[in-house]
């Protein structure tokens, strides 16, 4: 499938535990965000200091059922990411947070 193409039609479904082999594919494919593994934002000092530990963190979010984003897929192939999550997901950021 032409992924370059504006017109693909791409799928969202959010990442779980049967969908963290093509979350995993998509972040360790070349050009992937495998640095990072969104985790900038989330969790204690400790998860974010290597690639393993970011990756095993996030892992473990997934395994535990907390929600971290969704993937887009272009047919069966993982294409997309968005950290989209609760707040409550990420770690504070020192803003505001008023409820209404």
């Amino acid at each position: 499938m032409d992924i370059s193409n504006p017109f693909v039609k791409l799928d969202f479904f959010a990442v779980d535990q049967g969908r963290w082999p093509d979350f995993e594919k998509l972040f360790e494919r070349r050009g992937g965000p495998k640095n990072c593994w969104c985790m900038v934002w989330r969790g204690k000092p400790e998860n974010r200091k290597t690639k393993v530990t970011k990756k095993a963190a996030i892992r473990n979010m997934v395994q535990e059922h907390v929600p971290i984003g969704i993937l887009g897929y272009a047919g069966d192939e993982p294409v997309a990411w968005c950290s989209i999550a609760p707040r409550s997901t990420y770690r504070d950021l020192g803003g505001i947070i008023r409820n209404k």
